[in-house]
């Protein structure tokens, strides 16, 4: 075959790195060079380093390797404090929903009647705790006609 020069079979050999990450370079790139830019790609071709398989120096490699681990590590830590506030986020909604079933548990018994008078005493005993009877009685509160104790 065309390809097969003295050069390409040294250079295919003479890197024993982790080669499993590297393609060989679909435009015949003889030599991969980090686009001042974009270090990831070669200022020959434009391509990525994992496209340069055999024509890439051992020491870019290993950089990029590292770059790439250490790139792996941050983003499955933040994957994990993401997860860590998701959970977060949603045991709070969970609470907040609870609340929101709580609420419309006492609305469900606040339209019984029976239960409304009771309820009734015990929200004026709760909202007027601050007052004076005397203030109260200035106050200008709707108050429940005197008739109303006579249903329970």
């Amino acid at each position: 075959g065309l390809h097969s020069s003295p050069l390409s079979l040294f250079t295919e050999g003479s890197f024993q790195g982790r080669m499993d990450e590297l393609v060989p370079n679909p435009d015949d790139c003889g030599k991969f060079e980090p686009n001042p830019f974009k270090k990831e790609k070669c200022k020959h071709c434009g391509r990525l380093w994992t496209e340069h398989k055999g024509v890439i120096s051992q020491d870019l490699l290993n950089g990029y390797l590292k770059a790439k681990q250490k790139t792996a590590e941050d983003k499955e830590k933040k994957e994990a404090e993401a997860k860590a506030a998701a959970l977060a986020k949603k045991m709070a909604k969970k609470k907040q929903n609870q609340a929101a079933e709580d609420e419309w548990f006492f609305d469900g018994a606040k339209e019984d009647p029976a239960k409304q008078l009771l309820e009734d005493d015990s929200d004026d005993d709760l909202g007027f705790r601050m007052f004076t009877p005397a203030e109260l009685a200035s106050a200008p509160i709707d108050r429940p006609p005197p008739s109303a104790d006579s249903f329970k």
